[in-house]
């Protein structure tokens, strides 16, 4: 018995003496932020930039939270907030190439929680409302959100590429194309107009407000999705997870599609479309809303 009792606890050393040496390098390297207590980030750089004849706006992020702000200037300006003093080469730069100009995170921050949490980076982008042309945010891992503002982000089109982190876009958003592409995040989105709408996750929900597009594809693995109004040509696939829309309003023929989960759609009055569903684990309901 004692000598189990043995081989059990020096198992368990073994498992903490190695986490320890971990983060004992992380720390040593500037590759983790170790913290017993939350540490409040602080500014490490703040710079603007012209956009005059920039076609193309990239944010290409590593491991950040990222507020998108809408604001009354001429110039774009990006501040980047840690927990710690940077050195030179990990503070984001500009780079610029034809019409395109790229803010350039090299900061490669892996934070670590002992405790309560952690310090972690940020950043806060101001764009000029004034600027319609195209925004792509790429970020590894960390949340976006688009602050709310008085007047609609309104872009030729918003391409979002993330791993893991929540997206919010707490404002109207008008713009020609909307390309999401996530692997693990929440997505909440509040009016949107577009030409065309692209949607796909491999693991999380997604909630919308209200959608109007002439076409929208949404495609998902694992999650929820809840739509308040929408009208478009809509193509919906989903392995897992349940469909709530609760005023549909198709403007062509529609297909709806859940391998496991209900699908509960309302469409309004007088839709003259056909709105096709299929799960073959799940409810089916799509009554027409007789009250629009």
């Amino acid at each position: 018995m004692n000598k189990s009792l043995n081989i059990v606890g020096i198992c368990l050393l073994s498992v903490l003496t190695i986490f320890l040496i971990v983060i004992l390098v992380l720390g040593i390297t500037g590759k983790g932020s170790i913290s017993m207590f939350e540490v409040k980030s602080k500014q490490v750089k703040n710079e603007s930039k012209e956009l005059t004849g920039i076609q193309n706006l990239e944010l290409n992020l590593n491991t950040s939270d990222v507020k998108i702000i809408s604001a009354d200037t001429d110039q774009l300006r990006v501040v980047q907030y840690a927990g710690k003093k940077l050195k030179d080469k990990d503070l984001f730069t500009f780079e610029k190439e034809g019409d395109t100009l790229t803010v350039q995170d090299n900061y490669s921050n892996f934070p670590i929680c002992i405790g309560f949490c952690f310090a972690s980076a940020r950043y806060e982008v101001y764009i000029p409302k004034t600027y319609h042309e195209n925004l792509e945010i790429k970020i590894k891992s960390g949340d976006i959100d688009f602050d709310k503002a008085n007047e609609a982000y309104n872009f030729k089109a918003l391409t979002i590429k993330a791993t893991t982190g929540d997206i919010n876009i707490k404002s109207e958003l008008h713009t020609a194309k909307l390309t999401i592409n996530t692997t693990t995040s929440d997505t909440n989105l509040d009016k949107v107009a577009s030409n065309e709408a692209n949607i796909s996750f491999t693991t999380g929900d997604l909630e919308i407000e209200e959608l109007k597009s002439n076409k929208t594809t949404i495609k998902a693995t694992t999650g929820d999705i809840e739509i308040h109004a929408l009208e478009t040509e809509l193509d919906m696939n989903i392995t897992t997870g349940s469909i709530d829309i609760d005023d549909f309003k198709p403007i062509a023929n529609s297909k709806i599609k859940a391998t496991t989960g209900d699908i509960n759609v309302k469409l309004i009055k007088d839709a003259d479309c056909e709105v096709i569903e299929n799960t073959k684990l799940g409810d089916k309901i799509l009554p027409n809303n007789s009250s629009l």
